[in-house]
């Protein structure tokens, strides 16, 4: 997703900085020509250091707005959206999630999986697997709190959803930043800011695990 404040942003900051380049140099050409007369060179070059003075304090404000976590938190939009999942097989057994080892020392796990009629793949990082285990739902409610999905903190819903796909569904959560003149300045607006997956699968036996 590209925003046109990103554009505005950049402008921004060219025009911050060649501003403060013609300062600079005007700034360069009256100590340089301070011999010539007897004017105090502080005098000469007051206005000048009040101007860079006031150009660094735009910048110290411009930097904040661009990448102050705080700020960049406030401004994100949240989307959803869910999916059946479709089984698929390695010839042997059906299964809804492969999950394949990225590497043993940290412990990640990259999750195959059919829907929305592609493959996708995601990692243990940024995706819950939901069976039958408690502690996944309790982690559920956590992720949903985190994304402000309120259907997930709803047993509700979540029925519904089982009942309409077998107990077998993708939620996908993203959240975007905003388009908006503070995102613009850090070149972020309408872009990705996290994603998040959970995976239901009716039971452990539909998980197959390339590594075993």
């Amino acid at each position: 997703m590209k925003s046109a404040w990103n554009f505005v942003g950049l402008i921004f900051w060219l025009c911050l900085l060649f501003d403060l380049l013609i300062v600079l140099f005007y700034l360069f050409l009256q100590i340089k020509d301070n011999k010539s007369n007897n004017h105090p060179l502080f005098v000469k070059c007051s206005k000048n250091f009040v101007h860079i003075l006031i150009n660094m304090c735009i910048f110290l404000v411009m930097f904040h707005f661009a990448f102050g976590n705080k700020l960049v938190l406030k401004s994100v939009v949240n989307t959803k959206a869910y999916y059946p999942l479709v089984l698929d097989t390695n010839g042997f057994k059906s299964y809804y999630i492969k999950v394949n080892s990225q590497n043993e020392i940290s412990h990640l796990n990259n999750y195959y999986y059919l829907s929305d009629g592609k493959k996708n793949v995601v990692n243990s990082n940024q995706a819950l697997v939901l069976d039958n285990n408690f502690n996944n739902y309790r982690n559920l409610y956590k992720i949903s709190s985190r994304y402000k999905n309120r259907d997930l903190n709803k047993s509700l819903v979540i029925q519904d959803l089982d009942s309409k796909t077998q107990k077998a569904w993708v939620l996908t959560m993203q959240s975007w930043y905003k388009d908006n003149l503070i995102n613009g300045i850090g070149f972020k607006a309408g872009k990705l800011y996290d994603k998040y997956t959970v995976i239901r699968v009716p039971d452990s036996s539909y998980i197959y695990n390339e590594n075993e």
